[in-house]
């Protein structure tokens, strides 16, 4: 038994259960919002040195990291959750032309459910389905790939899909010239991170892993059109 990183991976999965929302509240929601975890190998060389991690001393007791700081453990979910709310609402503050900025600028502090559904709108209403499909799909990669905020996410291509469809039909039977925050009032249902639950099974959106490289159809029932 090494008891460093026994120690090592109790602090990391608290940290991650803690710091992260689950959209399906069960373990493969939180391994697709956690995907480092299943890095096991790797993962801890983050911050031990190897010689460390495997050494005698580790492996009789609890040695501390010597490349970088474990994650410091939150005492609740409820600061994290302040945090995430102050956050919405700084960015909420953002004009629509400077939210798009700082996404491609990968400099967003927030990279929340809302701020996805924020940034899909903006290119489906000003560029049309055609053009804001590939933007949303090379933004979220590109900002995925640079920014610290969206570090321990995934790019999932059904489920981005998904939310580009149930988005680009509340646009076509809402007025036109909404603000965002008047288009969610119009459709609190874009809200509810767990709405792709009434179409697809669990297995079937997080435990595919087709289903993150290509479209995977629903199997509950069909997308609405």
């Amino acid at each position: 038994m090494n008891e460093t990183l026994t120690y090592f991976w109790i602090q990391i999965v608290h940290y991650a259960r803690e710091a992260t929302k689950n959209p399906t509240n069960d373990f493969p929601g939180f391994l697709l919002m956690n995907p480092q975890l299943l890095n096991e190998s790797e993962f801890p060389l983050v911050y031990y040195k190897r010689e460390t991690l495997f050494g005698d001393a580790a492996k009789k007791g609890v040695v501390l990291p010597d490349v970088k700081k474990l994650p410091d453990i939150l005492p609740s979910a409820t600061p994290t959750i302040a945090t995430n709310q102050i956050k919405d609402q700084s960015i909420e503050k953002l004009d629509d032309d400077e939210f798009l900025r700082q996404f491609e600028a990968c400099t967003l502090t927030n990279w929340s459910h809302k701020t996805h559904v924020r940034m899909a709108w903006l290119y489906l209403t000003r560029d049309g389905r055609r053009t804001g499909v590939n933007k949303i799909f090379d933004g979220i990669k590109n900002f995925i790939a640079n920014s610290d905020t969206a570090r321990k996410t995934t790019f999932h291509f059904t489920m981005t899909y998904f939310w580009i469809q149930m988005i680009d039909l509340a646009i076509a039977q809402s007025p036109k010239d909404l603000t965002f925050e008047e288009f969610l009032r119009q459709n609190p249902q874009l809200m509810n991170g767990g709405l792709f639950l009434e179409y697809y099974k669990k297995e079937t959106m997080l435990n595919n892993p087709t289903a993150r490289q290509e479209m995977v159809l629903p199997d509950i029932k069909p997308l609405p059109t």
